[in-house]
């Protein structure tokens, strides 16, 4: 672990550059294409990318993934007082038997003055009119419910409190539900025509962006390297 670094009223500890690969979780809110969000209730913090993963405690490799996240606070911060919010993973508000863990990427500044991108996302296999492991298209948005493989780094963050926060890089899908919308003037009882009624249905979805990525400049905890020994879900 590289020492601590301050910024934003925070000190920030790289752990090892190292990606990591969830098991296959259900997808929620996915929040992955287009232009990032901004926080308003924080306008000063990095805009951001975000997906919420679901987990069922039910699930055996979901619980033994689970137990891991938690133990790389000791991983990252030993002994230290541990923040409120230490813990990335939350008892679902309406189901006591899931869990969710809500996964960012902040946009950063690149060395050629662009702006970098949001996380990758890819199809698997079987998943009708996508080849396995095509790009996902950005105006095709992920509902709720799908299912996927996530690749993600831990951030340790704090000051006089810590915690841990998991970034997601990428995501694979491989189960989806389409994303449920109204986005036609018909949907609504306005006039319309046939040809804006064609073009509604083209331009449902996210807006196309860059995905290209800098990872000599993405900030902490922002590399690409993948584990060489397998986790227990893996």
């Amino acid at each position: 672990m590289r020492g601590p670094r301050k910024g934003n009223n925070f000190t920030y500890s790289q752990m090892a550059r190292q990606t990591y690969t969830s098991p296959e979780v259900t997808l929620e809110w996915a929040k992955v294409f287009g232009e990032p969000t901004n926080s308003k209730r924080y306008p000063k913090k990095q805009d951001y990318w975000e997906i919420d993963v679901v987990l069922d405690k039910n699930n055996e490799k979901h619980v033994q993934w689970a137990d891991w996240v938690v133990a790389q606070y000791k991983e990252a911060h030993g002994s230290r007082t541990k923040a409120t919010s230490w813990n990335p993973i939350k008892q679902d508000k309406k189901d006591d038997n899931l869990l969710r863990i809500n996964m960012r990427l902040n946009q950063f500044p690149l060395q050629n003055g662009g702006m970098s991108g949001p996380p990758d996302v890819f199809a698997g296999e079987g998943i009708e009119g996508f080849a396995k492991g095509q790009p996902w298209p950005a105006n095709v948005e992920i509902g709720n419910g799908s299912k996927g493989i996530v690749k993600f780094e831990i951030y340790a963050w704090g000051q006089k409190d810590f915690g841990i926060s998991l970034q997601v890089k990428a995501v694979q899908v491989t189960e989806y539900l389409a994303f449920e919308r109204n986005a036609s003037a018909a949907s609504y009882g306005f006039e319309t025509s046939e040809e804006g009624e064609q073009m509604a249905k083209e331009m449902q979805g996210g807006t196309l962006f860059s995905t290209e990525h800098d990872d000599a400049d993405q900030g902490e905890g922002m590399g690409d390297s993948s584990a060489e020994d397998k986790l227990p879900w893996e």
